[in-house]
């Protein structure tokens, strides 16, 4: 069947994108749904002269991750560090900064969810994704650099951003849906500002 000509065609047109948009809706998950990013003991920490940054993220309410996970998907933690030095006349400089991606599976043969961890040859499983997490996520650690190039009698301010993301989206989904947000939860923003 060919779409009508003249106005009729544009009356199709828009009907076709109205309902494409509408399908979109009901097939991706309600944002009200998602879950919260939550950060827990945030360290900087001197160790044999490098800046450890310390912290642990729990996810409240696991069971929509849980499902997410179950249905298929892979999700991935994303976490970026960066240390600034506070001026007071210019833009804050950057010192440090560091990137971290765990990731997040569930194998339906085995019925256990896995996380990923850098580091670790083998993941870590669980069939409880809540104490998979807690175990997997409960203290991260993010080597920054060495402390001797931070100035004494400044101040700094540490910044860390947290986003559980979709990995499995496809390309021709993600790229005409940019404006789409594809988080499983929320980017959650966090700082801490101390003096050297």
């Amino acid at each position: 069947m060919f779409p009508p000509r003249g106005h009729a065609r544009a009356v199709f047109w828009q009907t076709l994108v109205l309902g494409l948009a509408f399908a979109l809706t009901l097939a991706c998950p309600d944002r009200s749904l998602a879950q919260e990013l939550v950060l827990s003991n945030l360290v900087v920490d001197n160790q044999a002269g490098e800046i450890l940054v310390r912290f642990g993220v729990e996810v409240e309410g696991s069971d929509r991750v849980a499902g997410i996970l179950k249905e298929g998907e892979s999700l991935g933690l994303s976490c970026s560090v960066s240390l600034l030095r506070q001026r007071s006349l210019w833009i804050d400089q950057t010192v440090y900064s560091a990137d971290l991606d765990l990731f997040l599976r569930y194998d339906p043969l085995s019925k256990q969810f896995t996380a990923e961890l850098p580091g670790s040859e083998s993941p870590m499983a669980h069939a409880d994704l809540a104490v998979l997490l807690s175990k997997a996520w409960s203290e991260i650690t993010l080597d920054l650099g060495p402390w001797k190039d931070l100035s004494r009698g400044k101040d700094y301010r540490l910044m860390l951003e947290i986003s559980l993301n979709r990995l499995d989206v496809p390309i021709w989904l993600k790229k005409p849906l940019f404006f789409w947000d594809w988080e499983a939860a929320p980017t959650t923003h966090y700082q801490l500002e101390f003096t050297y």
